[in-house]
């Protein structure tokens, strides 16, 4: 989920954020993410980035170490630079907030009721908005392009407009020759930036069988190697895929397809 929903709320997270910063006395652990203690990730990764946890009372509070633990361990299979604008992590533990919500510097993730191979795929995901809204990001020197999410401008310098018009006119119009087999999944059709969101993922986690799908469809070529050649800098990740591939359907969700976690999250 990506910054155009998220971006209504941000501003009251971040002054409840600050004031939690300001006033806690760090007696209050959330309960951690089901099953997430693999083993510790060093302490280097993501450390600019705030880590926090939000209970049901949207109140914040000491994230717990097997829960920041557990993040730190998914980033630490990704490149650094794609989440270097990230500046806040949250742990949601309300079991009816959304299982993420992703934009240029803050995501926050729902803590419970996922185990831990979804838990780490919908935080990829949301790493691939923080990506495609920070890291590529452009200049607004260079002008307005036809892209906006929500009230951001996309500007005209932005790499993340040659992985956009592949298959968009604009953020809500798919070209005339588009179809659903040029993307990964079906929530990748919502809009330009869950595409970008859901191939992230689909390459990072599904690699063998993206190729597999692009060899069969010039849309999904073009995608695979913009990942590869402007995202990844021509890093192919392995393929960790437990999931069949048909080459004439797609499912919804990269994030619930299954892959081997043990074998991703080694470091």
């Amino acid at each position: 989920m990506r910054l155009k929903i998220f971006s209504l709320f941000v501003a009251t997270q971040l002054i409840s954020l600050g004031i939690f910063n300001a006033l806690h006395a760090g007696a209050y652990e959330a309960a951690p993410i089901e099953n997430t203690a693999v083993h510790a990730a060093s302490d280097e990764v993501a450390s600019h980035v705030r880590f926090a946890a939000q209970d049901v009372n949207n109140e914040y509070h000491t994230i717990s170490y097997a829960d920041e633990d557990f993040a730190k361990q998914v980033m630490a299979n990704l490149p650094q630079r794609h989440y270097g604008t990230l500046k806040n992590l949250i742990i949601d533990n309300d079991p009816k907030a959304r299982r993420g919500l992703g934009g240029r510097s803050m995501i926050i993730l729902r803590g419970v009721n996922m185990g831990k191979a979804e838990t780490a795929a919908v935080l990829v995901h949301e790493i691939g908005h923080v990506t495609d809204l920070g890291y590529l990001s452009g200049t607004k020197a260079s002008g307005v392009s036809e892209f906006n999410d929500g009230k951001f401008n996309i500007y005209n310098d932005d790499l993340s407009l040659r992985f956009y018009r592949i298959s968009w006119e604009t953020e809500k119009k798919l070209k005339k020759t588009s179809s659903n087999l040029d993307f990964v999944s079906g929530y990748a059709m919502s809009d330009p930036f869950e595409d970008f969101a859901e191939t992230y993922a689909f390459y990072i986690l599904h690699n063998a069988k993206f190729r597999q799908l692009a060899s069969t469809n010039d849309a999904l070529a073009t995608k695979y190697h913009f990942m590869k050649n402007f995202v990844f800098n021509g890093e192919v990740f392995d393929d960790h895929s437990v999931a069949k591939v048909n080459e004439n359907r797609r499912p919804w969700d990269i994030t619930v397809l299954g892959y081997n976690f043990d074998e991703f999250i080694k470091l």
